[in-house]
């Protein structure tokens, strides 16, 4: 916490004196942050060089001895002096952490539920693929079984009606 709260202040007096020329006077926190968060972080802070009484918002990364990652939400703003040049720049962080750790957590089940739909509307896709199959066989079984009764049965509804109308004179029993 004290060598971050040194670098804070060195990167202030060292973006005051406007020298590129002359080295940091100590590591700045554009120096400590992980590469890929440098160029970032170097943006923000000369947001508010550029833009003083502006607030800046932004994230980076600090890696411990360990090699584990601590996140940071930083609000930033360059102060002018009373004459109106420019000081240095307050910056106020808090560990977001757990924060990026849940977020993480999240997008992880997301896409665990991601899969578990897709992989679930395949298979009733492939369900709803068997019972159109399952209906047109069906289908076909239908006709083909209407066709098959309906041929002999055609020939029996004849031979009844024919037996009626020649039953004139026959008992009920010998019809």
């Amino acid at each position: 916490e004290l060598l971050r709260l040194h670098a804070e202040l060195a990167e202030q007096r060292n973006a005051a004196h406007n020298d590129p020329n002359l080295p940091p006077l100590t590591p700045t926190l554009s120096d400590l942050v992980p590469p890929d968060d440098r160029a970032l972080t170097r943006a923000a802070l000369a947001s508010c060089v550029r833009h003083p009484g502006r607030e800046t918002s932004f994230e980076y990364r600090l890696q411990t001895k360990q090699g584990a990652y601590h996140y940071f939400e930083a609000v930033a703003q360059g102060l002018l002096s009373e004459s109106g040049d420019f000081t240095g720049v307050l910056r106020t962080a808090r560990d977001i952490s757990e924060r990026k750790a849940m977020e993480q957590e999240l997008r992880g089940l997301n896409e665990h539920l991601e899969q578990r739909v897709a992989e679930r509307t395949r298979e009733l896709e492939a369900a709803l693929a068997d019972l159109r199959r399952a209906d047109q066989a069906k289908d076909a079984f239908m006709a083909a079984i209407s066709h098959e009764l309906r041929t002999p049965l055609t020939g029996v509804l004849g031979m009844t009606e024919l037996l009626l109308e020649q039953s004139d004179g026959l008992m009920p029993r010998q019809v």
